[in-house]
């Protein structure tokens, strides 16, 4: 089960949708969820879709770093 939404835009591309906040409480669980979405696609182009208004330095670090 995913933590997040997904779906394809063709066999090559996914989109993972973010629509809730990431702090550093939640950190370690999204990079988990979302290494496991990514990995698990096998998609050449992954585009993160940041719905929440809240986009925290957290959010930002997460999906800089990993």
């Amino acid at each position: 089960m995913s933590l997040f939404p997904c779906h394809r835009l063709t066999e090559d591309q996914i989109v993972i949708e973010i629509d809730d906040a990431i702090d550093f409480n939640t950190e370690d669980v999204t990079h988990g969820h979302l290494c496991g979405e990514i990995s698990r696609s096998a998609a050449r182009t992954v585009v993160i879709d940041v719905q929440t208004p809240l986009a925290t330095a957290t959010t930002v670090s997460v999906l800089r770093t990993r």
